[in-house]
């Protein structure tokens, strides 16, 4: 689960606390801690917010919706600060527009308590710091919502926040914000972009080989359509065929497999979509 960390340095706050630490000792401290939680000898209290994770853990194991929306609002129920379950609910209770105002408004709520308790001192370190890290998977989520609604510069605008505010971006917002960039022709902020994270993958070189195509300069677009052939050689198949439609989501990717392309048609089909030329152009020149 994604919040297994967050259980584990929950309960390694916990038995620190409970602990003389001092920096001689710390060391040993970590190590008691991972031996007793390894061997299932752990004794510390649980939290509110440990109670509510696991609550909210099973509404991922249930085997209906309205099963996992009720063991979501049991996790609320448990700590009314734990962010995700309401994240969780609002796209099964609310529709349109009202799913970005009941968004906000959990998020807005959530600012306000990490910035009262002194959290943003650490910008550019949040998915490194557990009690930020629902704080930045929920604004990745309002970041996808504004995509999928066509409110593209407002995407963009919040998948630059999430970066200010955790620079190892392990969510991959700027794989996204790459393709927003190229969508909006913006190379300037693109090339700052890419040569910030010094990736040839699939996600960096695609969004690459539209930008310079809608630049007007197509010779630089078929290169980079040789990159992105090594990069995986299963891209331009997948690209010009209609079979993956009906796919809404994957669970996982890996690098150079045909699920890295699905995600990818999957995260930028807006860009894709907005150049049919190119597609063309890569049709033409598939056997290069």
């Amino acid at each position: 689960m994604k919040n297994d960390f967050e259980k584990i340095y929950s309960k390694l706050d916990k038995f620190m606390e409970s602990k003389n630490v001092t920096e001689n000792n710390m060391q040993n401290v970590l190590d008691d801690f991972i031996k007793q939680y390894n061997n299932g000898t752990l004794n510390v209290v649980e939290t509110s917010f440990d109670k509510a994770m696991d609550k909210f853990s099973e509404a991922f194991e249930a085997k209906t919706e309205k099963k996992a929306i009720k063991l979501a609002k049991e996790a609320i129920k448990i700590d009314p600060d734990y962010i995700e379950p309401y994240l969780f609910i609002i796209p099964y209770e609310y529709e349109g527009e009202k799913v970005l105002t009941e968004i906000d408004k959990v998020l807005d709520r959530e600012e306000k308590r990490l910035r009262k308790q002194g959290y943003f001192e650490n910008e550019g370190q949040f998915y490194g710091i557990w009690e930020t890290r629902p704080y930045i998977r929920g604004l990745h989520q309002r970041a996808l919502v504004l995509l999928q609604y066509g409110k593209i510069n407002l995407a963009k605008k919040q998948l630059e926040e999430i970066i200010k505010l955790n620079e190892h971006d392990n969510l991959g917002a700027r794989y996204v914000l790459s393709a927003i960039y190229a969508y909006f022709e913006d190379e300037k902020s693109f090339n700052k972009l890419y040569k910030k994270y010094s990736e040839k993958n699939l996600f960096f070189l695609v969004p690459k080989m539209f930008l310079y195509y809608k630049l007007g300069d197509s010779k630089k677009a078929l290169e980079i359509l040789k990159e992105v052939k090594k990069a995986n050689p299963y891209f331009i198949d997948m690209l010009l065929s209609d079979e993956l439609d009906d796919i809404d989501s994957i669970d996982y990717y890996q690098i150079g497999e045909k699920s890295e392309v699905v995600e990818l048609l999957i995260t930028q089909d807006f860009l894709i979509n907005s150049s049919a030329g190119l597609l063309k152009l890569i049709a033409d020149n598939s056997k290069m």
